[in-house]
């Protein structure tokens, strides 16, 4: 691959090469007709320099035919009785990929970019100013160089020989095409050898691509993320018997309890169960009836005798039908579940029952395509598009801190990730909620932290997650299937953004307002993602650091001119905003909650 990738580096390859074949000929000593050793007389000189002419055109020669046969390596060639000539080109590769010019960009980089939204001026801010801008195409470029190996080559014959190095170097390009009220309308990354203009790649790029409206790329977190039309006041009205229709509910779920500790997750703030444990039974309804739970449940012949009980809010599918799926003991895993089955069972649920949303939990693929897990559907994100038609609520789970695979560990940008992409494959038709580590799960060094835990649940929400799943098991140092019961710390934390998220209720079930806000981070390494919500008398900012980084951030708020306070909900502070900007800090993971009384213009 690195001899294909860089053929047109051969094409210059030819005057490196000799440019230091002659710079050695000219600091050289060499022997005269008599065989002392002294410096080169003219007669030497005019003799060398016609070697080295006829040396040069050997190595032309030879360098043609590597680029026809497209092939490294070496040749030896006699010539008639008494001369033989050879040479060799060998690629060797650079295991650093080295920046050699510019600044690397990468997709998780362009976390604020929304087609449609982000502006030229926030490129601009996150990048700095681009390497080039064509605005006859409207396209904006930003360039790195890399250094991807090297080229040896030399050729020989029986009395003298040329040989040099040159670098491989690839050139890599963002290119943005803007609107015309400058902002981004798509943008893609590309590569090319350094022979190539870089014109001539945005013209054939802008032909192609550069027109059509994509969403965002890898980890994308946008500066306000578009309400869809099934977003309301009110998401859950379409449904006779779903979850209440109150605008100061909003799901706040337990994944596979046991009924009898139902009040203990009451007072934790919860109001969900979902799924029971070989179940439901008449006697875990009962339980979850006199508590005063709500459960998402399969449909049994039990649960189909209840169809009037409030307590039962939705159906549930099997959990994680996009995995490999065991075959029976010792008998290793088949394939995921195909999506038609679930399509299948999902019409069966509704026609027995369609006054309750039916909800699919999928595995960490969907913010992961290289989950081992899933088989041989590995690396297939596009299944994800057509497992969603078997539901009304599409859920997942990924658990980045507790995650044991160093591509996930740590990186709790996953879980929003997984949000965003659901959300785009989910459609307006379809709410997505998402699950929640709060515990070791099966990891017996690393456990998320409270200030993790409301990072990854305010980056779920904040990229339009509409309800969250709490899970509570841990295998190790021993198994413990309602472990937050027992962590007095992490229950207390995890107690109380409960408490602050049914508060803001009434706010989080609006609909979210697009282009009302932008941000910025001035530590590029720590991003902030921000959503705006509005209500009758105010409007509301929810703000999140995406890495593990401290950061000021500042907010630019639309519409909004003079002085106005900027209150910090849960925090006892307040700050100003002048002309509607406003600056704040925020430690690692941290989140703020933001409150602007009269939302001018508005």
């Amino acid at each position: 691959m690195l001899l294909e990738d860089s053929r047109a580096n051969l094409m210059v390859v030819v005057p490196a090469l000799c440019a230091v074949s002659r710079r050695r000929l000219d600091m050289a000593t060499n022997r005269d007709a008599t065989g002392k050793s002294g410096c080169l007389n003219s007669v030497s000189w005019r003799m060398h320099r016609q070697r080295l002419d006829v040396m040069k055109e050997r190595l032309r020669t030879f360098l043609l035919m590597l680029m026809l046969t497209l092939t490294g390596g070496c040749f030896i060639v006699s010539v008639g009785h008494k001369e033989t000539i050879g040479g060799f080109l060998v690629p060797v590769p650079s295991s650093g990929h080295e920046v050699t010019s510019g600044t690397r960009i990468q997709a998780e980089d362009l976390w604020f970019v929304r087609p449609g939204q982000t502006t030229r001026d926030e490129l601009v801010s996150s990048f700095g100013e681009p390497w080039a801008y064509y605005r006859d195409l409207g396209v904006v470029v930003y360039y790195w160089e890399t250094l991807d190996g090297h080229w040896i080559g030399g050729v020989f014959d029986n009395e003298d020989s040329v040989s040099g190095s040159m670098d491989i170097t690839r050139l890599h390009y963002l290119f943005v095409k803007l609107d015309d009220r400058d902002r981004v309308q798509n943008y893609d990354f590309m590569t090319a050898s350094p022979n190539t203009p870089t014109k001539e790649l945005v013209i054939r790029w802008s032909k192609h691509k550069a027109h059509q409206i994509v969403a965002p790329k890898a980890v994308s977190v946008s500066v306000s993320v578009p309400a869809s039309p099934a977003a309301s006041d009110n998401p859950y009205g379409r449904w006779k018997n779903g979850p209440p229709r109150d605008e100061n509910f909003f799901p706040i779920a337990v994944w596979l309890q046991p009924p009898a500790r139902a009040r203990q997750y009451l007072d934790a703030g919860f109001n969900t169960y979902v799924g029971l444990w070989e179940g439901p039974t008449e006697e875990q309804l009962t339980v979850l009836k006199q508590a005063g739970m709500r459960v998402i449940c399969e449909q049994n012949a039990v649960s189909l005798k209840h169809l009037n009980d409030a307590t039962i809010i939705g159906w549930m599918h099997g959990d994680e039908p996009d995995n490999a799926q065991e075959l029976g003991a010792g008998k290793g895993y088949g394939p995921p579940i195909p999506p038609a089955t679930i399509i299948a069972e999902y019409q069966r649920i509704r026609a027995a029952d369609a006054t309750r949303p039916v909800m699919v939990n999928l595995g960490q693929g969907v913010a992961w395509d290289d989950y081992i897990g899933r088989g041989v559907r590995r690396n297939h994100p596009e299944d994800y598009a057509e497992y969603v038609k078997g539901s009304d609520i599409a859920s997942f789970d990924i658990y980045p801190v507790a995650h044991d695979n160093p591509a996930v560990a740590g990186k709790l940008w996953f879980v929003p990730q997984g949000v965003e992409r659901l959300v785009q494959w989910a459609g307006p038709d379809r709410l997505v909620w998402n699950c929640i580590e709060c515990t070791r799960i099966q990891n017996p060094n690393h456990k998320a932290t409270p200030r993790q835990v409301r990072g990854e649940v305010w980056m779920s929400l904040i990229h339009g997650s509409r309800g969250l799943i709490y899970f509570v098991h841990e295998w190790q140092p021993r198994f413990n299937e309602s472990a937050l019961l027992s962590d007095p710390e992490m229950l207390a934390a995890v107690t109380a953004l409960n408490r602050q998220i049914a508060r803001l209720a009434p706010v989080l079930n609006r609909p979210t307002v697009a282009d009302a806000v932008a941000a910025g981070s001035e530590n590029r390494e720590a991003p902030i993602a921000v959503m705006a919500k509005q209500t009758g008398d105010a409007l509301y900012l929810f703000a999140v650091g995406m890495r593990d980084g401290k950061t000021t951030a500042s907010f630019a708020l639309r519409g909004v001119a003079g002085e106005a306070k900027v209150e910090v909900l849960e925090e006892n502070r307040t700050l100003n905003a002048e002309n509607g900007v406003f600056r704040d800090d925020f430690q690692p993971w941290d989140a703020h909650v933001y409150r602007i009384a009269a939302a001018p213009g508005r």
